[in-house]
């Protein structure tokens, strides 16, 4: 059994490894042997992601302490919750799937490699380490110890893994297993390895938790690491729910679905291409999964058991016109998220866990509202959800004719929700119709919410 010697002061991050084969995407977490030497503070085993990214001039003060695994992971649960939603499902989704060693079902799976892992040679480092943490042959080879190496699957994640290695420094060097999980978690984002080192390093800094969370996502963007997709992603390599859906709609097998085939953009009406994800396991969607799809007009993923929508998701669908995303776990699209069509007609949300409205999707979306009933007519459903209270925070929102807002939680009619109607003639009346049945709202809520916006008729 082999015994690490493990750093008492510094806490070490977690290396990437280039890319070494199909699905291989680096070796992730490499422990670099550092001797004891006169002079040097460097003793022990330490990530090269920390060797590579350490500020000698401050001695990297700007690195957040952490006491135990759990402190660091608290800690950046908290930061990516208040600056991207985004981020914070996807590392939240990745700590949950630590502990899975069997169950394939879930979107990321860890096997232990009980006699250690072969190690990937990296042919990207280009800044030299400490003098002591490399060989004593002085042929300028570095003594790494792989710690797990990664492999992405189009519905899996596999992690391999050395157990004592994972152990050790969980149990003995808590912020560097820190940097360890949080580079295996940045590889879902990103295949640069520079990248992933920065993005790492800058996550357990002061400085990621002293910005705003537009300043936060800029300072992702100008590192590299994109959070919308930048490339055509093929059709093979994506989740078995996206690839059935791709093959019905376009009528071939996923090796020969080309990106022009599902990229070209129809005619102008509400018939166009039709993309349906029904009763298929779905909980997440990776960067880029739904690229490419500008041909799109109907977009229906339901029953997929969809617990998140990554703001930049649906930037692609400029000819968006319905979009189905009911009877899935949604609980909140996200102050981000939204689509770049002025197309869209029916948005059916009904049946999830949304707790309060998605006022950047809705902002203005549709600016040919008339007063002529389209075919499907401008709706907007979200019944059957958790809204407790319904102010719309958009000064320019899209406008519906029929907006379900049912069986909800609500004990309050906002008079921003006029802002939303699209009237038509209803019975010698030009209003939007609104429906509330099913919540807790006080008739006289209802009643002095009619007297504030006469175009929304509302049925109780």
């Amino acid at each position: 059994m082999r015994h690490l010697i493990l750093p008492v002061v510094f806490a070490c991050g977690a290396a990437g490894i280039a890319a070494a084969g199909p699905g291989i995407v680096g070796n992730g977490g490499d422990a670099v042997s550092c001797r004891d030497e006169a002079g040097s503070q460097f003793k022990g085993y330490y990530s090269l992601d920390f060797l590579l990214t350490y500020d000698t001039r401050s001695q990297n003060r700007d690195v957040e302490a952490a006491f135990s695994w759990e402190e660091s992971r608290d800690r950046l649960f908290a930061l990516l919750d208040a600056r991207d939603p985004d981020l914070a499902y996807s590392f939240r989704s990745f700590v949950a799937d630590m502990d899975n060693t069997f169950d394939y079902s879930r979107r990321r799976i860890w096997h232990e490699a009980g006699f250690g892992l072969v190690d990937v040679k990296d042919e990207r480092i280009i800044r030299k380490l400490p003098a002591n943490c490399y060989d004593l042959r002085g042929d300028g080879s570095i003594q790494i110890t792989q710690a797990v190496v990664q492999e992405q699957r189009p519905d899996l994640f596999v992690f391999e893994f050395d157990p004592q290695v994972y152990d050790e420094f969980k149990r003995l060097a808590p912020l560097q297993f820190s940097f360890l999980m949080v580079h295996e978690w940045l590889w879902e984002w990103t295949d640069d390895v520079h990248v992933v080192r920065d993005a790492n390093r800058f996550l357990h800094s002061t400085t990621a938790a002293a910005l705003n969370a537009e300043a936060f996502r800029q300072a992702f963007t100008s590192m590299g690491l994109s959070l919308r997709p930048t490339q055509f992603k093929a059709v093979c390599d994506r989740p078995e729910a996206i690839r059935i859906a791709l093959e019905a709609m376009t009528g071939k097998a996923c090796g020969t679905i080309t990106e022009g085939e599902i990229n070209w953009v129809p005619d102008y009406n509400h018939a166009g291409n039709k993309m349906a994800v029904d009763g298929k396991a779905l909980p997440g969607l990776g960067i880029a999964d739904l690229g490419g799809l500008a041909s799109v007009t109907d977009l229906r993923i339901t029953n997929a058991g969809l617990e998140h929508v990554n703001a930049n998701e649906l930037v692609n669908f400029t000819r968006l016109a319905i979009l189905d995303l009911s009877h899935n776990r949604l609980s909140n699209l996200g102050p981000f998220l939204s689509t770049p069509t002025q197309w869209l007609v029916a948005v059916n949300l009904a049946d999830n866990a949304i707790e309060t409205l998605p006022h950047a999707f809705l902002a203005g979306k549709n600016w040919y509202c008339s007063g002529s009933v389209p075919e499907p007519a401008y709706s907007l459903d979200l019944s059957g959800n958790k809204l407790r209270s319904a102010v719309l925070d958009a000064p320019e929102p899209a406008h519906f004719q029929y907006i379900d807002l049912s069986r909800n939680k609500l004990t309050k009619l906002d008079p921003s929700l006029c802002k939303l109607a699209c009237p038509i003639n209803h019975a010698g009346r030009e209003t939007a119709i609104m429906t509330v049945t099913g919540n807790p709202l006080p008739a006289a809520e209802i009643a002095a919410f009619r007297q504030s916006c006469p175009n929304m008729q509302v049925i109780p």
